[in-house]
């Protein structure tokens, strides 16, 4: 009596009673606590908040039952049966519910405390996830994986059923509560029963039994709809009218945001429904790369001496190896010329990566990614390497570009901000230390009390790094990742991947303050579909999300960082150019790596010092 489950979420009566009445049991009186006593044998069905008639039939019954055995006498139950109904919902309103966020702390109380003592000792964990933003996070994947699903075609009913041959059950309200009884909703998403079938609309059923016209959506379904199919519609009791057919997306999906300057998590979403896939595909599912790799070969290749403006052939390519030969291809299938890497990097050429990592090396290419939380052992010993062929988790990936977006330092995620008792002691307090690796593998993070503020450790140069963040911008303002000029920000980078096969969709991207990392794919790796690439699948739900998150944050660009000077180059050739040919740009470089006679050169620092700085009018045309 204390588990049992008793409608609106309530388990046990102690629950129960708050939930229907606001009370504690002892405070009840009789036809209150008759009421409770009816609703074990079908909470929906005898629930005083959705059937009032039906909750009063059952609870009389009960009250017939104790007057029978002597339990009350004659006043109290003629008085009980003529009492009116009393009961309305009482539940405490969540800020927000972030089920595979708490999981996640979930599992880690009790790798660090046990079980016992975590469900024991009253401690109180404190997040880092903020409310709006994971509300955010949710409410954008869930959308975009509903209209990836809406792109790709009603599959049919969940289960059809001859409504004839349904034999009701003892006080069932209907045929749809029999057949829905065991049939999930999910959010808005609520499971139905059409009834009936008109020339624009249907009538369907939900398990509660209300009614609903569905005249949204239809035309979706190709005519394939019946008399007794069972579906989905998205419904909103605050405005029926609104109910349109859907289904549950076999496409699942991963968001995460954190703050690249500290690691903090500030949003994560698993999956499209906690309680139907506890698997946390943000924290848990190994997903290749594809071109999400790509900004870390450029920024190695930086490293090594390239400039933004170094040109690489985008020609054929053969790879002999062990196991066989290997031609990469481009996206397009296109084939390019000496490409400059600013240019290759915003269209997401492959045979250019390709010719980068072998330039560069395998191995140490590896030793550079592993500096950005990637384990190195893990990597291919390959050149697919460049292209993506990597397995790792959405959070590795928003952690990596964390490091890119922060100006080049390591900074470890961390979910949980302090945990105390419950006289409000610290029993622990995390500052950029506490990495989440450590609710799935808790002997690589000892517990312990972490106070310091962690600076971060260096993982490329401040020059390396303010050059491959301007590539990326260029990513948005004229490669692969134009929607999201939507947003009208000018501090914004990032990145697509689209893996081979189309298995694999991603879009990764940052402003100097908030870094989101969105993954969509099949749990068992298939094909999305011809053209769900990462631009296509992942960058609108990353774009519906950033536009509440970076609300908070206002847009001053991307800071210098080094010493970075300009030249005004070429296009095609690269070479110096007079200033305001038509085929020329501003292009950055570290200093000393210009065009020889770069006189119209401007030079940059991080703190500014005596240093020049580009003009605001060259920044525009730049970036």
């Amino acid at each position: 009596i204390n588990k049992i489950f008793l409608g609106n979420r309530s388990y046990g009566f102690a629950a129960a009673s708050h939930t229907y009445y606001g009370r504690d049991l002892i405070d009840l009186n009789l036809p209150e606590l008759a009421m409770l006593a009816g609703l074990p044998k079908a909470p929906s069905l005898y629930n005083p908040i959705r059937n009032p008639k039906r909750a009063v039939i059952r609870r009389n019954y009960v009250l017939d039952r104790m007057h029978t055995l002597k339990l009350i006498d004659d006043l109290s139950h003629e008085t009980a049966h003529k009492a009116p109904i009393t009961s309305s919902l009482h539940v405490a309103k969540l800020d927000f519910q972030a089920p595979y966020v708490t999981e996640l702390a979930r599992q880690y109380m009790i790798n660090h405390f046990g079980e016992e003592e975590t469900y024991s000792k009253g401690y109180n964990v404190y997040l880092t996830v903020d409310a709006d933003y994971q509300a955010s996070a949710q409410r954008s994947l869930r959308q975009g994986l509903l209209d990836y699903d809406l792109r790709h075609g009603y599959r049919g009913p969940v289960k059809r059923v001859d409504l004839n041959s349904i034999e009701l059950e003892e006080d069932e309200l209907s045929k749809a509560t029999q057949v829905l009884r065991e049939i999930p909703s999910s959010g808005e998403l609520r499971s139905a029963l059409i009834m009936e079938i008109g020339q624009k609309s249907a009538t369907v059923r939900l398990a509660d039994n209300t009614e609903v016209k569905v005249t949204s959506g239809l035309k979706w379904a190709r005519k394939k709809l019946a008399v007794g199919d069972v579906v989905y519609i998205s419904y909103d009791e605050a405005a029926p009218e609104k109910a349109r057919l859907s289904q549950l997306p076999k496409i699942s999906g991963a968001l995460v945001t954190l703050d690249p300057n500290n690691g903090a998590i500030l949003a994560m979403v698993g999956g499209f429904d906690f309680y139907m896939s506890k698997f946390n595909r943000a924290a848990q599912a190994q997903r290749q790369l594809g071109s999400t790799i790509k900004p870390f070969i450029y920024a190695a290749a930086l490293e090594e001496g390239l400039t933004p403006a170094s040109l690489v052939s985008g020609a054929p390519i053969t790879v002999e190896s062990d196991e066989g030969i290997w031609r990469p291809a481009n996206y397009s299938n296109k084939f390019f010329g000496p490409t400059r890497l600013s240019k290759a990097l915003s269209l997401s050429l492959n045979l250019v990566s390709v010719r980068l990592l072998r330039a560069i090396g395998v191995e140490p290419a590896k030793n550079f990614l592993e500096g950005f939380g990637f384990n190195k052992d893990t990597l291919p010993n390959n050149l697919s390497l460049a292209l993506g062929s990597a397995s790792v988790t959405p959070l590795q990936v928003a952690s990596a570009y964390g490091s890119l977006a922060n100006g080049g330092l390591q900074k470890r995620p961390f979910l949980i901000e302090s945990i105390s008792d419950r006289d409000g002691n610290y029993v622990a307090k995390f500052e950029s230390h506490c990495d989440i690796c450590s609710v799935l593998e808790p002997e690589n993070q000892p517990f312990a009390n972490l106070n310091d503020a962690d600076e971060g450790k260096r993982v490329m140069s401040k020059e390396s790094n303010f050059l491959i963040r301007s590539m990326m911008q260029r990513v948005i303002t004229g490669g692969t990742a134009t929607k999201a000029l939507k947003l009208k920000r000018k501090d914004l980078a990032g990145k697509t991947g689209t893996t081979n096969g189309y298995k694999d969709a991603w879009f990764s991207g940052f402003s100097p303050n908030v870094v989101t990392s969105v993954w969509v794919g099949f749990d068992q790796p298939k094909n999305l579909g011809r053209k769900e690439s990462g631009a296509g699948a992942a960058l609108p739900i990353w774009v519906d999300h950033m536009r509440t998150v970076l609300k908070d944050y206002s847009d001053k660009g991307i800071k210098r960082s080094g010493n970075i000077v300009t030249a005004f180059i070429d296009k095609d050739s690269a070479e110096l150019t007079p200033e305001g040919s038509e085929n020329g740009y501003w292009e950055y470089f570290k200093a000393g790596t210009q065009p020889a006679g770069a006189a119209n050169s401007v030079a940059g620092s991080l703190d500014g010092g005596n240093a020049a700085t580009t003009s605001d009018a060259d920044a525009e045309e730049l970036f």
